[in-house]
């Protein structure tokens, strides 16, 4: 009724105002070296600007930081990516629910009622 989100959907936003951050490389040089950038003109013109990592299990990854960043990153939408800073970024994301995330939490549960 007051138009707030769950606390999933908070933790993707979170999530997608680092990846702003290092997207601006306004963040600390320690998350910047999680995250690898993609070099290809091609990937950057398609919106792909980390480069995603392959993982198998969640033992060899798939829980992990460097794993959905890139991900979650893809979902966020092109005219709030492009804000011009990180405060109307912050305001923008805000307004921002993941309808497609693809972790198992919303892959078992929450599509189900959607």
């Amino acid at each position: 009724m007051d138009n707030s989100v769950s606390v999933h959907h908070r933790n993707l936003q979170i999530l997608a105002t680092d990846m702003f951050k290092i997207y601006k490389e306004i963040s600390p040089e320690i998350l910047n070296e999680v995250f690898e950038r993609n070099s290809s003109a091609c990937n950057l013109q398609n919106n792909f600007f980390f480069r995603s990592r392959s993982a198998n299990s969640v033992y060899h990854g798939t829980e992990s930081l460097s794993f959905w960043g890139p991900k979650i990153w893809d979902l966020v939408p092109f005219d709030i990516k492009k804000s011009e800073n990180i405060d109307i970024f912050k305001d923008r994301i805000k307004k921002w629910i993941c309808y497609e995330c693809p972790c198992r939490l919303c892959e078992t549960f929450v599509k189900d009622f959607m």
